[in-house]
């Protein structure tokens, strides 16, 4: 096979007839295969359009190569593209820049600060917003099962499309080829018998060097509704077309119509042409790409609620980060690090990227915050004063004893007027004693077993105590509702 085979549906293929530009552009490719063919379209449009070979910029000199790069700019900003289209100035740059990167491989010194105006910007995508989880909902209801899969991979974990499936350079004596996402690169998803299952939800998900935007191996996870859609896909494949999926069988293949592609990878630009079909049958314009840009938004969100930690979502979605992140991440982890990691995701999942049924958990935070709300409306508070203390799992004892002191006028007794008693014990009071001259002495009952309900709890334990040693044995369902907590 040619080593310049890969433009070999190019029809700027003359070009590499050029010994020092294919070489120029096979280097190009070890680190990009993209990169490559971009290039190649780059210098073929700019000869198409100015009648310039890239050894005639090869023999230009600095104040040449400024010229020209001036004059194409202007070039482009008036006259527009092949069709007179407006072309944004970021487009325009990327020619800028393809031609200095030419000139730096023959060793001229490329010229400085030739901006197009705009470059910056990007006139398509800079107004571009993700979409929401009700949208991403509609979507997928309008996807087939692969596209569903692959949609779910991308939205859940944030991967790059490409880790789906892209183009390999070519090693030694293996012929270019594809590569993508693997059954081995989930761990912990199990195969046997034409069943998937997962062992661990949310299910870890192994980014490979070679399949790395970042060239750096790293790991991201899966949620619950992921896993269903990739389970449901794999299970069809291998019920309708008999395939029987090994470790280094492609998670996302080409559909059965195509029975010579079935069962290999297949590359970013197809993926992309699924994964546009159910959005634009759901009534929305956004690229395949804006759903890794929903888990990035998303992630946001759970990182503003302290659900995640900043370098984990720098990490999960295949971020270099600083050095510090380098040596923490990209070395290695520990198994305890996974889990922690496992199990902030799973709580930002669960409320922040998966489009399903919120479930609510009467877990500790949930019942600390019903708690303290009982105490602070028990003492008086309005419920608007109540939410102007945030959140509610966080105030510590002393704050909420400071709180409800403050509401009652300090003290645990007060002295009412006879009549008053019936009022103040319907309101959660205990009667203490009868005064002279027809008042009352009153008292607050232990705050913890009137919040809860309870008569019986250890007064040697403090409120976390309590807590984790099972002293709270049950609240019901509607007590940790919406209105609840």
């Amino acid at each position: 096979m040619s080593k310049d085979a890969f433009a070999a549906d190019s029809p700027y293929r003359y070009l590499l007839d050029d010994t020092e530009f294919a070489r120029f552009l096979r280097n190009v490719r070890r680190r990009s295969p993209d990169s490559g063919l971009i290039l190649l379209r780059r210098f073929g449009l700019l000869h198409k359009r100015f009648q310039k070979l890239p050894k005639h910029f090869a023999k230009m000199d600095t104040k040449q190569a400024k010229h020209f790069e001036l004059d194409m700019i202007e070039d482009f900003e008036t006259k527009g593209g092949e069709h007179g289209e407006d072309l944004a100035g970021s487009y325009i740059q990327d020619y800028v820049k393809a031609i200095n990167r030419w000139l730096d491989f023959n060793d001229i010194s490329p010229p400085r600060k030739i901006v197009a105006e705009g470059a910056d910007e990007s006139a398509l995508y800079e107004n571009e917003v993700p979409p929401t989880p009700q949208q991403l909902k509609d979507i997928l209801k309008q996807a087939d099962q692969r596209a569903r899969a692959a949609i779910g991979i991308v939205a859940f974990s944030g991967v790059r499309l490409e880790v789906l499936g892209k183009k390999i350079p070519r090693k030694k004596k293996t012929p270019e080829g594809l590569d993508g996402l693997k059954v081995k690169d989930l761990p912990e998803m199990t195969v046997k018998d034409g069943k998937v299952e997962f062992q661990t939800i949310p299910t870890l998900l192994i980014v490979r060097k070679p399949i790395s935007k970042i060239h750096r191996k790293y790991t991201t996870f899966l949620c619950a509704e992921a896993c269903e859609y990739l389970q449901t896909y794999l299970e069809r494949r291998m019920r309708e077309s008999q395939e029987t999926l090994t470790p280094e069988s492609p998670i996302i293949t080409a559909d059965v119509f195509h029975p010579h592609h079935h069962g290999k990878h297949i590359g970013r630009t197809n993926i992309s042409d699924f994964m546009r079909k159910p959005i634009r049958a759901a009534g929305f314009k956004w690229r395949p790409f804006v759903m890794r840009r929903y888990t990035d938004v998303r992630l946001e969100s759970a990182l503003a609620d302290h659900l995640i930690e900043p370098d984990w979502r720098t990490y999960w979605m295949g971020h270099k980060g600083h050095i510090e992140f380098t040596y923490t991440f990209a070395k290695g982890m520990l198994d305890d690090n996974i889990e922690k990691m496992r199990e902030g995701y799973r709580k930002a999942a669960e409320k922040y990227l998966t489009t399903r049924a919120k479930k609510e958990e009467a877990n500790e935070d949930k019942v600390l915050a019903t708690i303290n709300r009982r105490f602070l409306s028990w003492a008086g508070y309005t419920d608007e004063e109540i939410e102007k203390q945030g959140n509610l799992s966080q105030l510590t004892e002393q704050q909420m004893q400071d709180l409800i002191d403050r509401k009652s006028a300090g003290g645990i007794q007060k002295i009412v007027p006879m009549a008053e008693v019936k009022k103040w014990i319907t309101q959660g009071w205990l009667f203490v004693q009868a005064l002279p001259g027809d008042e009352a002495v009153i008292r607050r009952p232990p705050l913890l077993s009137f919040a809860l309900g309870v008569d019986h709890l250890n007064p040697n334990l403090t409120l976390g105590e309590t807590l984790g040693g099972g002293q709270i044995v049950r609240l019901q369902h509607d007590q940790l509702s919406d209105g609840a907590v």
